[in-house]
């Protein structure tokens, strides 16, 4: 197992494996590679299904008019989005208020 002691930077490791067999022949398989963390370059896009900008008529039904679904990053080692924040024009926060599950 792999497990960086900062947790916040980008590595990417190369290895081989050794295979020894009974009889002493000896293999090479590789090289692999194992990216940990998440690289400056990684980029969060919208899910195709969010729905950006919706009409509510006085009367209508709200329910699901507000989903939120969360992005996705483009490297796919990154994980999962788990907290977001609810933001301004201006980038700041809207009275703290946060999403902290999709569909909420």
């Amino acid at each position: 197992m792999v497990k960086p002691t900062d947790t916040s930077a980008h590595a990417e490791y190369g290895f081989f494996i050794r295979v020894t067999i009974d009889g002493g022949t000896v293999q090479y398989m590789g090289p692999y590679q194992v990216n940990v963390g998440c690289p400056m370059s990684t980029v969060f896009v919208d899910d195709s299904n969010l729905v950006t900008t919706t009409t509510v008529l006085v009367g209508d039904s709200n329910a699901g008019v507000y989903t939120f679904i969360n992005p996705a990053p483009t490297v796919s080692w990154c994980g999962t989005v788990s907290e977001n924040f609810l933001l301004n024009p201006d980038n700041t926060a809207h009275v703290e208020d946060k999403v902290t599950s999709c569909n909420s």
